[in-house]
């Protein structure tokens, strides 16, 4: 009886844990400079930025520029050209990075179909067909 008792104690236990992690958490899970330092450092490794917030919409995003604005109290007048050089910076930055990922990517297509074309990948397969007259998919 008393095993009975720990096994349903158990599966009471698991269930309540398995319901708190699927439960919606609203806002930001982590604080914001928190997260963009995480993403930060998960992003030296790979060969592009990580978002600090994938799921984040877009209005989120707004209400926490929103906050960090009114933080910055009497020095916003100082940071504003700041702010509005270093996104000039990024988004000049970005277009380049997406320049060179969509040169890297015309080239591999143009290698491809070179070789298609000159038979690099040898002979295609003949299609086959149904008594000699039907083409088969």
């Amino acid at each position: 009886m008393a095993d009975k008792d720990k096994v349903q104690s158990l599966r009471e236990k698991s269930k309540s844990v398995a319901a708190k992690t699927l439960e919606h958490k609203g806002g930001f899970p982590v604080p914001p400079r928190k997260a963009m330092s995480q993403a930060k450092k998960a992003s030296k490794k790979m060969s592009y930025p990580i978002a600090p917030y994938p799921a984040a919409n877009p209005l989120q995003l707004y209400r926490w520029a929103q906050a960090e604005w009114r933080g910055l109290g009497r020095w916003q007048g100082l940071a504003a050209p700041v702010i509005v050089l270093v996104a000039l910076l990024t988004w000049e930055k970005e277009q380049h990075i997406q320049e060179e990922r969509w040169f890297d990517i015309d080239k591999a297509a143009t290698k491809a179909y070179a070789a298609k074309v000159y038979g690099a990948f040898g002979r295609g397969k003949r299609k086959r067909k149904l008594l000699g007259i039907i083409p088969l998919p």
